[in-house]
């Protein structure tokens, strides 16, 4: 199947979007809700077909008219604007999925609206990395996050590559990670945070997964401070993310697997 354009990813609604990307493969309900759909479905049908919980979606005129920051509309009116395109509609799933990390990653925005202004603070600036390429690294051995933090790419995506859905899995967060997915490239790159998970994790169904990652996430959120928080996960080194067979001298180009920088 060829990939769309960046454009036609942006503008176009697909039925068949779940087959782009094995990223999409964690978002076979969002798929079977949306699988009838011929064109994109107006904010409210779309929230319908997602079955959101205590939040609406609403158009981006909305936003226009109240002449107002994204998030402080959020918060004042418990509504999401939407545009018709994948990034937004990702957006959207995000939020059927994470639905106390998105409201509460709102709600540190608005706060630090409120004490600086619009200077953006570093909190800001991570909360915003990882609503927009984040990926939860739900681990059981603490052996993942070493080797994350280490850059040991060829230890976490080669040689422990079979742990991978057992003692570590990835959840994406960053709703425009899903959109980029439409036309992978190498360099892509997202920003991890780890979250330690008791060892039966990987034994619950993807609905508590999710669940489960909500309450742990929000439960960080207010300790996230600063990007450099957030660590650099080149994603197509992930296993079962690249859409072609790769092999160990996959992970020797260092201008994708950069070693870990001495300050």
């Amino acid at each position: 199947m060829s990939q769309p354009s960046p454009f036609e990813s942006a503008c176009l609604w697909r039925q068949d979007w779940r087959q782009c990307s094995p990223l999409f493969a964690n978002l076979q309900q969002q798929a079977a809700a949306t699988s009838e759909l011929k064109c994109w479905p107006e904010p409210a049908s779309l929230a319908q077909h997602l079955q959101l919980q205590n939040i609406k979606l609403v158009s981006q005129t909305a936003l226009d008219q109240a002449g107002m920051s994204y998030e402080s509309y959020v918060a004042e009116f418990n509504a999401v604007p939407t545009r018709n395109n994948w990034h937004d509609f990702f957006n959207a799933v995000i939020w059927s999925q994470l639905p106390y990390s998105k409201k509460l990653m709102n709600q540190l925005h608005v706060a630090d609206i409120q004490r600086y202004g619009k200077p953006r603070s570093k909190r800001r600036d991570a909360l915003t990395l990882l609503d927009e390429c984040g990926v939860l690294l739900l681990c059981s051995e603490s052996k993942w996050r070493d080797a994350l933090n280490e850059h040991r790419w060829h230890d976490l995506f080669w040689h422990w590559r079979s742990g991978w859905g057992k003692t570590i899995s990835p959840l994406v967060v960053g709703h425009a990670l899903y959109e980029q997915a439409f036309a992978p490239h190498l360099g892509w790159c997202g920003k991890a945070l780890v979250l330690m998970v008791d060892d039966d994790f990987a034994a619950l169904s993807l609905a508590q997964q999710y669940a489960e990652a909500d309450r742990l996430l929000a439960a960080k959120l207010p300790t996230l401070e600063s990007p450099r928080q957030l660590k650099p996960l080149p994603i197509l080194g992930v296993p079962g993310w690249h859409q072609e067979p790769i092999e160990a001298s996959f992970f020797d180009d260092q201008s994708y697997f950069r070693p870990k920088r001495i300050d």
